[in-house]
């Protein structure tokens, strides 16, 4: 009965490592940021008030990425060439600076390359640019997370609670037929 409840205990102490696949629930909340801050006036494939997004990556080096969508309006009026052709070309409307942080951004590109990998379109851009190695993300306890691992948890410690309980008592049984014998 006790290698019974060793194996047991190894099988539950592996599948606690499995089943947190990090890159889906950041694909999830990439998709839940892009929604909320960015939807209204870009859309991945097409134009809508503001650029379309598919590749920016390839198109613009991550630093300036990061700057305009952190303060587009600063870069504008600091002279950026570039910063000002995107105002020109959408009809000067200024695209107001988001309250995003770094991680909050690089989880959106990853989001828009998940999204760019998913569709067969095409790179119209013939110049490539060079890769920037992206910020690392801290992998942080998520709410979704708690509320699987917790009652998981709870319940794995219930069960190991109740073998041992139940292989002692099976003992004390035993012990108990065997002396009555």
């Amino acid at each position: 009965m006790r290698v019974n409840l060793t194996i047991i205990l190894i099988v539950f102490t592996c599948m606690l490592g499995y089943g947190n696949d990090n890159s889906d629930s950041l694909i999830i909340e990439g998709k839940t940021l892009f929604r909320n801050n960015c939807k209204a006036c870009h859309n991945i494939d097409k134009k809508l008030v503001g650029p379309a997004l598919s590749k920016v990556y390839e198109r613009r080096d991550s630093a300036w990425i990061y700057d305009f969508i952190i303060g587009s309006q600063s870069m504008i009026a600091n002279g950026d060439s570039t910063s000002i052709a995107l105002y020109n070309q959408f009809n000067q409307v200024i695209m107001p600076d988001q309250k995003l942080e770094i991680e909050e951004i690089d989880i959106i590109l990853a989001y828009i390359k998940s999204v760019d990998n998913n569709t067969s379109t095409v790179n119209k851009n013939p110049i490539s640019r060079p890769e920037i190695a992206p910020i690392s993300y801290s992998n942080s306890f998520r709410f979704s997370n708690y509320v699987f691992w917790i009652p998981f948890t709870i319940f794995v410690i219930l069960g190991i609670c109740v073998l041992y309980f139940m292989t002692h008592y099976y003992e004390l049984v035993e012990d108990f037929l065997s002396k009555n014998k």
